[in-house]
């Protein structure tokens, strides 16, 4: 049995993912293809017990298996996805990817090995910052998210920064992004 077992969340739609807090469209997010959802559960099944979808539209996943929610808030956004994920999950840590960016499997590894019950959240340093996805996050962060998202905020940057998280170098996610690279050929 591991040492912490791992609820595997993929966000399964197109919404957007950056920090900032741009509206999201009346529409709701994009539907991602196929393709897409299949290269994210194959990314991150070997790392997970489970897999919990999220999705606007949930019955668009019926094909797939696993659990699959929709959003608990409304207008669903990036924190409202990772907090229905977290919701559904039965393990106390997730995994949360997006389906229309799937980490290769040494990004996967180093979140991974990470994780421990001290942190609310493992994240990727980026120049930027910390990266909300893909991360490892607590159970104990729906406390912030729920607060957070019935009070109307939508701040990634707020969330991050409530967060007691360990951050993984942006050194150590370069190289483990280069393992997962194909070989160059020569022409």
């Amino acid at each position: 049995m591991e040492r912490y077992p791992l609820t595997g969340v993929i966000i399964a739609d197109g919404r957007w993912l950056s920090s900032a807090d741009d509206p999201l469209p009346a529409s709701g997010p994009a539907r991602l293809e196929t393709p897409h959802l299949e290269r994210a559960l194959v990314a991150l099944a070997p790392w997970v017990a489970e897999i919990v979808w999220v999705a606007f539209d949930p019955a668009a996943l019926l094909d797939r298996d696993g659990l699959i929610v929709s959003d608990h808030f409304q207008p669903p956004g990036l924190l409202s996805a990772i907090h229905a994920g977290l919701f559904a999950a039965r393990c106390d840590h997730a995994l949360v990817i997006s389906a229309a960016m799937p980490p290769p499997g040494p990004v996967l590894a180093l979140l991974r090995q990470a994780v421990a019950p001290k942190w609310d959240g493992v994240l990727l340093a980026s120049s930027e910052g910390a990266q909300v996805l893909p991360a490892a996050y607590h159970k104990r962060c729906l406390k912030l998210l729920g607060r957070q998202l019935s009070d109307g905020g939508r701040s990634v940057t707020g969330f991050l920064r409530q967060l007691h998280r360990h951050l993984i170098p942006q050194d150590l996610v370069t190289l483990a992004e280069a393992q997962a690279a194909p070989p160059k050929t020569e022409e």
